[in-house]
């Protein structure tokens, strides 16, 4: 028998060795012994970091030995020295495998007549399998579906199952797959069973280290509908706008149409709030946008009965049969909601060709476009600072959406809307140009905002909706005057940051200056906007006061505030402008009103927002090329909101405060 075997003293001193090469290698350079009479390997696995390097092979042999890659393919690891005569050593040099899979290859060691081999490991990324939802439910006329999924692993390196529950029904899943890294989508069978029809279907890979990783989704099919459906007439969108009276639909139809939202998208629809600190998610989940097939007679916001029954994905073509569903009809602007949407209601659903959005300036939009994928020309954020979504942080929670000011070319504006759900609304600063953003064209009133915030709102589904040049010289606006961020310490701390060479300048009537919070960030900040108290005297409202000269300026102005009030400030203004500030004679520009701050205690109204309001105006003409312009913002009336009424105070001496203030020009 071989005496390193039989021998326990001449054992221990091997594998006392073994540990004191290790230990002096360190923890990227790891040894490992391989003896016997012709070689048997001590060590079936060698597992290495996931950074380049090299670890050495111990062998321990009587006689000729050869180390080799089985695979030779295999060009990330390889050996050197791999020979020898009696005890020796062979090192394996490997290549970084950062941002990789765990990988594998094997190695085998002969002497003599023997033959073992060493798996050969390399650390990597956790691999991930995580399907978005946990049950689909499908249409008795089947088709493809889909659900997203987080995964880095290639589709064809996983494993794929399907359990079917129900005896007897089998194989009507088909084409399992993963789209564009982020979509697993799969085909099923149309049904002619009078039960739902239930599978499992589970992904998973085992990776190279022997960790496995899977997720599974329940996939249901329901039944037909009743006989009823056969029946249905076709209907187009026109006809369906026009039923009366509104209601429960009697008639049996179902109408055709293309699918512009996306289940799952965070920014569907206005969520409602279920007590001043919650706000649900139904209104998003059951919300679907269904846009006539020819764009001729524009789109139709739909609300299926359950979040599970909105199975829709962005340019699908389906049927709905409307029988048994509501039709409601709203006024100024036109448009058309239908709800009780059910899975029964869903007769087919098919990919189709991408919705190609019309390209339309703000000007152009009419009530035929509500609910139409729509692309804006010319558009650029009013206030291109901070983020999508410029509240304090620690409110968000107490609020649905922000509505986030756009103006475009012709100083047209209005609200594009960002629920605190979206992931990106606060990842990224805002774009400083102009171009284009993508959307459904919407109508909604946002209470937090002052209620009627416009006729048409945008909601874009994805970021890249949003295409607008990142720096500010590639717009189409030129910044005159603009006031960003209140500079304590400062002489006088109003002056502007932009637009000493045209005398600008910014006062208060009452003179009362105090410094605020700006809320151009994830969080608020102190010390970064204007706040001035005192807004009520001898029954007259105070102002802020804003000059500059025109001289020489001739295209097209525009000016734009951000800000807010504290309960009890001053919510109505009056936008005007005078060549003299002192003759008594004001020009109107415009109305518009502020926001109360949501309350910091659990009392918050619903009409109050977290964080500063927008608002975008277009300056007369007439205010152009004078050597000098007076624009205030004077307190309109002493109407102010308490706390348990937006409008049912008057105001008292608490603070009015802006953000930012910007006074600019067409190129």
């Amino acid at each position: 028998m071989n005496p390193l075997i039989n021998n326990t003293s001449i054992f221990r001193l091997c594998i006392a060795l073994f540990w004191t090469i290790l230990i002096i290698s360190g923890c990227q350079k790891e040894s490992y012994f391989i003896y016997d009479t012709g070689v048997a390997i001590n060590h079936e696995i060698i597992r290495v970091a996931d950074t380049a390097g090299n670890t050495r092979v111990l062998v321990n042999a009587e006689a000729g030995w050869n180390a080799e890659m089985v695979d030779s393919s295999q060009k990330w690891a390889k050996i050197t020295s791999g020979s020898g005569n009696g005890s020796g050593q062979f090192f394996i040099e490997f290549d970084s495998n950062v941002g990789n899979l765990p990988r594998q290859t094997k190695i085998v060691v002969q002497g003599g007549d023997k033959k073992d081999t060493i798996l050969f490991q390399q650390r990597g990324i956790p691999t991930t399998i995580a399907i978005k939802d946990t049950l689909l439910t499908g249409i008795a006329a089947g088709g493809k579906m889909k659900s997203g999924i987080v995964a880095n692993i290639p589709f064809e390196l996983m494993k794929v199952e399907i359990k079917y529950l129900n005896p007897g029904s089998i194989d009507w899943i088909s084409d399992v797959n993963i789209e564009n890294g982020n979509s697993l989508v799969f085909s099923v069978a149309k049904t002619n069973e009078t039960v739902d029809r239930i599978a499992i279907l589970k992904l998973s890979y085992l990776d190279a280290l022997g960790t496995l990783n899977q997720d599974s989704i329940k996939i249901k099919q329901k039944p037909k509908a009743g006989n009823d459906s056969d029946f249905a007439e076709g209907k187009d969108m026109t006809y369906v706008k026009s039923m009366l009276p509104t209601g429960i639909i009697t008639e049996n139809i179902f109408l055709e149409g293309i699918i512009i939202s996306e289940k799952g998208n965070a920014n569907l629809a206005t969520n409602l709030n279920t007590a001043p600190g919650t706000v649900s998610p139904h209104e998003n989940e059951v919300t679907f946008y269904l846009q006539d097939v020819n764009n001729q007679a524009g789109g139709i916001l739909f609300k299926t009965k359950t979040s599970a029954d909105n199975i829709f994905d962005q340019n699908e073509r389906v049927k709905i049969w409307l029988k048994g569903t509501k039709i409601t009809k709203y006024s100024n602007p036109t448009r058309y909601v239908i709800e009780d949407v059910a899975n029964e209601h869903i007769l087919e659903k098919n990919e189709g060709d991408p919705v190609q959005p019309k390209e339309v300036y703000m000007k152009d939009l009419t009530d035929q476009d509500i609910y139409t994928w729509v692309k804006l020309k010319d558009v650029e954020m009013s206030i291109p600072n901070g983020y999508f979504s410029n509240m304090h942080e620690g409110y968000a929670s107490r609020v649905s959406v922000y509505a986030s000011s756009i103006r475009d070319i012709n100083r047209n504006n209005m609200y594009m809307l960002i629920n605190t759900a979206v992931p990106y609304r606060t990842s990224a600063k805002l774009p400083q140009g102009s171009g284009t953003i993508t959307g459904i064209l919407v109508h909604d009133d946002i209470p937090r905002f002052g209620g009627d915030i416009g006729k048409y709102s945008l909601r874009p589904l994805n970021r890249e909706d949003i295409n607008l040049a990142e720096n500010r010289e590639n717009g189409f606006t030129r910044v005159i005057a603009e006031w960003s961020g209140y500079k304590t310490g400062d002489a006088n701390p109003m002056l502007p940051d932009i637009g000493l060479e045209y005398g600008a300048k910014m006062s208060h009537s009452s003179k009362s200056i105090l410094s605020g919070p700006d809320f151009n960030g994830p969080s608020v900040t102190t010390g970064g906007g204007y706040s001035v108290s005192g807004w009520w005297n001898a029954g007259k409202g105070e102002s802020w006061i804003f000059e500059l000269s025109t001289t020489g300026l001739t295209k097209p102005m525009s000016m734009q505030l951000e800000g807010g009030v504290i309960v009890g400030g001053p919510r109505n203004y009056v936008l005007e402008w005078s060549e003299d500030q002192n003759a008594g004679s004001w020009n109107l520009i415009d109305e518009y009103t502020l926001q109360d701050y949501v309350r910091a205690g659990s009392g918050t109204l619903y009409t109050q927002v977290a964080g500063y309001k927008v608002v975008d105006f277009a300056l007369p003409m007439e205010l152009l090329n004078k050597p000098k312009v007076f624009i205030r913002a004077r307190v309109k009336n002493n109407q102010a909101g308490t706390n348990t009424s937006d409008t049912g105070g008057t105001i008292t001496s608490v603070a009015s405060r802006l953000g930012h203030v910007s006074i600019k020009e067409n190129k």
